[in-house]
């Protein structure tokens, strides 16, 4: 499209040209030029400049740009009930955290979400790792995360829906049946 329009400006601009060069004729040779001719002239060349700014306007390094992203606001859930039996349990996990010989602790529960609440609540007792809703064999020195050296260990804890994740794939020191 802006091509067309660019041939059809070159048009004009070889047309008025071609006007000028038999006004300069004309008026060499002593003739009088029609006012209507000049008119002509004059608007040519005004659209022709007003069509050149247009162009040289139209030159964009860049046409697009991405959208600044807003924040991604977190909303805390209040949704950690405390019951007897919760307790129980979490007490229980508080203690696996703090026994040295159990780095890995498990969380299970066929169904529900309320391990991840568990999670909120327990990692504000230290514990340096907490990898939630596990589904299969992840290999923690891979991500990062030291094993066996006394000086880089670190408490892990886990939580799946599936407890042959955490024993067998994960070795889990202890697991826990979450009742959330």
């Amino acid at each position: 499209m802006v091509l067309g329009f660019e041939m059809k400006v070159e048009t004009l601009k070889g047309k008025r040209d071609g006007v000028l060069l038999d006004v300069d004729a004309a008026e060499k040779n002593g003739k009088n030029i029609y006012p209507k001719v000049n008119s002509w002239l004059k608007k040519a060349e005004e659209d022709v400049n007003v069509v050149d700014e247009l162009l040289q306007q139209g030159k964009f390094n860049k046409v697009s740009y991405r959208d600044v992203l807003l924040p991604i606001v977190v909303v805390p859930l209040n949704d950690f009930e405390d019951f007897d039996s919760r307790k129980l349990i979490f007490n229980k996990i508080i203690e696996a955290v703090k026994d040295p010989n159990a780095n890995i602790i498990g969380v299970h529960k066929m169904l529900g979400v309320s391990k991840t609440t568990l999670v909120k609540e327990v990692k504000e007792k230290n514990i340096l790792v907490v990898l939630d809703d596990i589904w299969e064999k992840l290999d923690l020195m891979e991500v990062g995360i030291p094993l066996g050296d006394e000086d880089q260990r670190c408490t892990i804890l886990l939580t799946s829906r599936d407890l042959n994740v955490l024993l067998k794939d994960m070795d889990a020191k202890k697991s826990f049946q979450s009742v959330f």
